[in-house]
């Protein structure tokens, strides 16, 4: 009985402390949304609309703001009678992040690192399929602007500028602005 008295007398004393303490900053961001190709060549490409997601995490403030890493994409594959082409533009950066200062849970900032564009194209006829890829690596950018909805989830608008990666004797720009929701953690 003292064995079980004991037991129930800590696990009260570190349940009282984890309350009592600060909750733990929730520094990686998580979402998902939908990219809005801004070029007429990635509309050509991907069509109007495709997924886009990101990942950040939060390494410390700054000034009046969080800097962090990020990672963002868009992917899209579409068929369209005996050809099914595909985009992807993955990157890879550092953020900074501010909150305003009247309204504490809008957010906004900026990015830059290097991203990895591919394309491809690839063509059925009859039992064969010829494809055609392009990798391409290049500098590039983003801003944007969110919404926190408590602690836990936000709402973002972003554009990301990259450069263009060449498919045949087509340049493909995959520029795009996003809008997504996500989730701290």
């Amino acid at each position: 009985m003292q064995k079980i008295v004991l037991f129930a007398t800590v696990f009260a004393l570190l349940a009282a402390g984890a309350q009592a303490q600060e909750p733990r900053e929730k520094r990686w961001r998580a979402q998902i949304g939908v990219g809005l190709p801004s070029t007429q060549s990635g509309k050509n490409f991907v069509g109007q609309s495709t997924s886009s997601g990101a990942i950040s995490y939060d390494l410390g403030r700054v000034g009046g703001g969080t800097w962090g890493l990020y990672s963002d994409s868009l992917m899209r594959s579409r068929e369209n009678g005996n050809t099914t082409t595909s985009q992807g533009a993955s990157g890879f950066g550092v953020q900074y992040r501010m909150h305003s200062l009247s309204n504490k849970a809008l957010y906004y900032g900026a990015g830059i690192g290097g991203y990895g564009l591919t394309t491809s194209s690839a063509v059925k006829t009859g039992d064969t399929t010829v494809t055609t890829t392009t990798e391409k690596m290049t500098f590039g950018g983003r801003v944007f602007l969110g919404q926190d909805f408590g602690k836990r989830y936000f709402g973002e608008l972003s554009y990301t500028l990259m450069g263009s990666a060449k498919l045949g004797t087509s340049s493909i720009n995959a520029s795009h602005a996003s809008l997504g929701v996500g989730v701290r953690f």
